[in-house]
């Protein structure tokens, strides 16, 4: 996105203008941390287990958990510009932005969240990326410097049919970026125990590796439905993000193996 300086202006839509750093945040004072959270919001998460609850309130109460823990932090608050992205729903397009990039502190989180329709893991990503992309260029212009990005991801299954041709095109930018560094991904795929050795679940496992570049054997984790699973996984992302310590992949607080991880192929 180069600078309209000197040219006609133009009208930028209700998103950008939701992602315009504010004043304060435009003084280039701290070095920014770009943090995206991709969150499966498809049909499946809205399966109540026997507790009589569904994966998607637990991701709901963990958002807040996050929020509440980060705005606790004052290095988290100087530092990481957070954007929440939510997939699922009948079609592609239903991407939403629950949190466009900005300070941590000007966000209420919802108190609800709704899960329908398919998984278009492709859609989710493809709109990061060119979230992403957007934010560096609105530091570049405003002299605001910045660590490599990071890409946080949390799905329960295969992305849909329709979303295939494009979650192609996004591996290829995506192993291109992690292999220069430019970008850092971590995903997460929410499973039942009962079903770690189902075939689609090897599937859709399969599927995420493809992400990475070959060799790398620590991504993507296994994680549970439940709601101490979830919260171990919003607790990682606030100390983590807290955590982090410059463009090389910082230590990363240490994440318990899920039941028969390792069995997966």
């Amino acid at each position: 996105m180069k600078s309209t300086m000197g040219s006609a202006p133009r009208t930028e839509d209700a998103a950008l203008r939701m992602m315009r750093l504010s004043d304060d945040w435009l003084a280039p004072l701290v070095k920014r941390l770009p943090v995206v959270l991709c969150l499966d919001t498809s049909g499946s998460m809205g399966f109540k287990g026997a507790d009589g609850h569904a994966p998607i309130d637990f991701v709901c109460t963990g958002i807040r958990q996050l929020h509440s823990e980060l705005c606790a932090d004052v290095r988290a608050r100087e530092t990481v510009d957070l954007c929440v992205l939510t997939f699922g729903g009948n079609d592609k397009r239903q991407v939403s932005t629950l949190k466009a990039f900005g300070p941590i502190t000007d966000w209420d989180p919802p108190t609800t969240l709704r899960a329908s329709g398919q998984t278009y893991l492709g859609a989710a990503l493809d709109t990061a990326l060119r979230l992403v992309g957007e934010r560096l260029e609105e530091y570049k212009r405003n002299a605001v410097l910045s660590y490599a990005p990071w890409l946080i991801m949390m799905t329960d299954g295969r992305t849909s049919e329709q979303d295939i041709p494009l979650l192609k095109q996004v591996v290829k930018e995506l192993k291109a970026r992690l292999v220069a560094q430019s970008l850092y991904l971590y995903s997460f795929f929410a499973c039942e125990p009962e079903n770690l050795s189902k075939e689609i679940t090897k599937v859709a496992l399969s599927a995420l590796r493809k992400f990475y570049p070959d060799g790398e054997t620590q991504w993507p984790k296994v994680m549970g439905k439940d709601k101490q699973s979830f919260k171990e996984l919003f607790r990682w992302v606030s100390v983590s993000v807290s955590r982090a310590n410059g463009t090389t992949d910082p230590m990363l607080p240490r994440l318990e193996p899920y039941p028969q991880e390792g069995g997966l192929s």
